[in-house]
């Protein structure tokens, strides 16, 4: 789990932390990042400052922002299942993934899809994050989609 720390990254050595991540983790593992992601529009950015009340003249330079589809593109292509954007709030994101479970690992599932977590959900909170739409989630994806997704709808609240 990481909050508010990985946009401070460039971008390169966001995907080679992300993939770091993914080496790291078992498989069933969950990998999630709070944090502050690019808005698709200057004007959004903008709409972003005054929404928290901070004048743009105070905006970090410190912050590599980069939008939520390149972020969740480069978690499904380094091989984690289960990839969503499960909160989302003007810049700042939930991203969440699962590196992929053992039988799936070893081919006995019929490999990676990088199926989106909950129907709908993408376009509901992420609409720009949409990828791919692949196999039914197993039972153990499932439930930890399900835990997910209760978190990310506690967030919501």
């Amino acid at each position: 789990m990481s909050a508010l720390a990985i946009h401070h990254l460039e971008h390169e050595r966001k995907r080679e932390l992300y993939r770091e991540a993914f080496e790291f983790l078992r498989p069933g593992g969950v990998f999630v990042n709070l944090d502050h992601v690019a808005s698709p529009t200057v004007n959004l950015h903008l709409a972003f400052f005054d929404a928290i009340d901070e004048p743009i003249e105070n905006e970090d330079p410190s912050d590599r922002l980069l939008d939520v589809h390149t972020q969740l593109g480069w978690l499904v292509d380094i091989g984690f299942e289960d990839v969503d954007c499960l909160w989302k709030w003007r810049e700042l994101a939930l991203l969440a993934a699962v590196r992929q479970p053992r039988a799936i690992a070893d081919g006995q599932a019929g490999g990676r899809t990088g199926a989106v977590a909950r129907p709908g959900g993408v376009g509901s909170r992420c609409p720009a994050a949409a990828r791919t739409v692949g196999r039914p989630l197993d039972g153990a994806s499932r439930a930890r989609t399900d835990d997910l997704v209760a978190a990310s709808d506690a967030l919501s609240s």
